[in-house]
């Protein structure tokens, strides 16, 4: 197993940047490290086997044979600007690329047997946001339409067909798409994810779900990386935060009411005080929202529906509910607005 961390320390009040990679060759028991200035600014690493492999730096490419002892630093071919790395072959025999032309900005299909030389499949290809499946096939959501690119396992040859006519939402860089399985998943920009199961011919939602109702209703922008593995769906967003979940043919909560979010309170369990964070989408006006608490027998004990229409900031409101005089036990902050309903639970304790 090889793994590349690219990251940042702070000595003093400058930051220091080094990349390093850890290598093991015993099941996990010890692990070689190698510091490498080289992996500063290093955008993604391809491993075609423990001993093979590449990263992409801003004007070349870095590769190994020795798994990672020493390395080959090489510079874009002849007549490109960049040339981006995708994925390994399916026969893992070589890598693969796009390549973008200088003068002209032609955006070609590549393969390289060793990161070093590059050698064109198509010439070409629509511009668009690509989304690598397997070595095997890649979409391309472009502003016209959807292609899709077959490849042959050894990456000798390549096939791009026009799928179907695309309303271009999907072709830019402000959001991410990855495969889950054989369904296609996008997050926008705005914080909404979409999944398709006909490779982007035709898209179903907004997915609901507590987080991804919090990344919609506050316009989560700060999206870094989308990936999946298998139907388990990974999502990097604002700084070092992660979160996963399952997206399959079964998958369920589809958009179709208002939207709104109760945010989890603060602190949880909670004594004296706690505070709750509300958002709404911009269709909602913040004079249909009500906030509510009730305890375990659906009896109301607070109406906070006045303060957090006081304290609008923008999309949200924070209140803070005083809890000193409740008893012990489990209580319900529900937020509604028109059809819409949001729930989140407060332990009091004493």
């Amino acid at each position: 197993m090889v793994i590349c961390a690219d990251s940042i320390s702070n000595a003093s009040t400058r930051p220091v940047y080094f990349g390093r990679l850890l290598r093991t060759d015993d099941g996990g028991a010890t692990w070689r490290v190698t510091k490498l200035e080289k992996f500063h600014s290093a955008s993604g690493a391809l491993w075609k086997s423990a001993m093979d492999g590449m990263i992409e730096r801003p004007s070349s490419y870095i590769s190994t044979s020795d798994g990672g002892m020493t390395w080959i630093k090489t510079p874009f071919p002849t007549g490109y600007e960049t040339v981006s790395r995708l994925c390994v072959t399916d026969d893992s025999t070589g890598y693969l690329g796009v390549g973008v032309r200088s003068g002209d900005g032609q955006t070609d299909l590549m393969r390289s047997s060793d990161g070093l030389e590059w050698s064109v499949l198509l010439a070409d290809i629509p511009k668009g946001r690509r989304v690598v499946k397997n070595g095997r096939f890649m979409l391309i959501l472009a502003r016209d339409a959807v292609y899709a690119v077959d490849i042959a396992a050894d990456g000798s040859w390549a096939k791009l067909t026009r799928r179907c006519d695309s309303d271009g939402i999907d072709a830019g860089d402000d959001g991410l798409s990855c495969f889950a399985n054989d369904i296609l998943v996008t997050m926008r920009s705005g914080g909404s994810m979409m999944m398709s199961m006909d490779s982007g011919c035709s898209m179903i939602g907004r997915l609901r779900d507590p987080l991804l109702d919090y990344l919609h209703v506050n316009r989560m922008s700060v999206l870094n990386r989308l990936f999946a593995l298998n139907d388990v769906v990974y999502l990097a967003f604002g700084k070092g935060q992660i979160a996963k979940g399952y997206v399959n043919a079964t998958t369920t909560g589809i958009e179709d009411h208002g939207d709104i979010l109760t945010n989890p309170p603060y602190p949880n369990p909670a004594r004296n005080r706690v505070s709750i964070r509300v958002g709404w989408f911009v269709t909602v006006a913040p004079s249909v929202i009500t906030l509510k608490v009730y305890n375990s027998l659906g009896q109301e004990v607070r109406d906070l529906t006045a303060e957090l229409r006081s304290r609008v900031d923008g999309l949200s409101s924070t209140v803070t509910i005083d809890i000193s005089d409740l008893p012990p036990g489990v209580y319900y902050a529900v937020t509604r607005a028109g059809r819409d309903l949001s729930t989140q639970q407060i332990m009091v304790q004493r």
